[in-house]
This record gives structure tokens, C-alpha cells and sequence, in this order.
């Protein structure tokens, strides 16, 4: 997947995956890799908010 992030990112600031491997948000050269995961096994979500991107769990309130 980083290789294929890696090749979006020439183009664009920002390149997200969703799959069921492992959560993952980090920065590649100029740009931003997300895999948000999936929300069945992970309970992991994306959220972008003002161009800021965040890779979040859900947790219940009690």
C-alpha cells in the first residue's frame, strides 16, 4: 500500500485507504497516508476536519 500511496502523493497532498489490515496515519514526503482500517475488527474511523486529518477509534460512552 505505501508504494502505492507513495505514487498518489506526486499528485496529491492527502491519499486514503480503507482495509482491513492495521490502522495507520503517517507522513510521506509532502503528503499524508491514511488506512483507516476497518470498522468491523478496528472500530476506526477517519476524520477530517479544516483540511486537519485524524485516524480515531470509537469508544462507548458508559
Amino acid at each position: 500500500m505505501e508504494k502505492a500511496a507513495r505514487k498518489r502523493l506526486k499528485d496529491h497532498d492527502l491519499v486514503v485507504f480503507g482495509h482491513s489490515h492495521s490502522p495507520q496515519l503517517f507522513n510521506i514526503d509532502d503528503g499524508i497516508y491514511i488506512n483507516s482500517g476497518d470498522w468491523l475488527t478496528h472500530n476506526t474511523f477517519l476524520k477530517i476536519t479544516n483540511g486537519k486529518a485524524e485516524l480515531l477509534k470509537y469508544q462507548e460512552k458508559e
